[in-house]
């Protein structure tokens, strides 16, 4: 399933005909912004301050990997498959489902 921008933006459109059309609301605002957090990804450097969000997980990566944000160093690293990651919530998410985990 993909979804782009210019869906989202169809949609709101209809939004509004239907809402002018039956309702007469011409003061009332309708907030659209749950539909963006549905459907867009914002860029894993967003914690260092990149404002870029993406439809395609595909774009996302590329873009990630290419970020300007992007830390220098990957300072967390998984002391049972030594992946590396950028961020300690990064590397917690990891632990939780670790397939190389040491059973105790």
């Amino acid at each position: 399933l993909h979804i782009y921008n210019h869906h989202i933006k169809t949609l709101c459109e209809k939004i509004w005909k239907v809402r002018d059309q039956r309702w007469k609301l011409d003061h009332v605002v309708i907030d659209y912004s749950f539909l963006q957090d549905m459907w867009m990804r914002k860029c894993t450097h967003g914690k260092n301050g990149c404002p870029e969000v993406f439809v395609d997980k595909v774009e996302l990566h590329h873009h990630a990997r290419k970020c300007s944000y992007r830390p220098k160093t990957k300072n967390y690293i998984c002391i049972d498959c030594k992946i590396k990651f950028y961020y300690d919530d990064d590397l917690l998410r990891h632990k939780k489902k670790c397939p190389h985990k040491k059973k105790k």
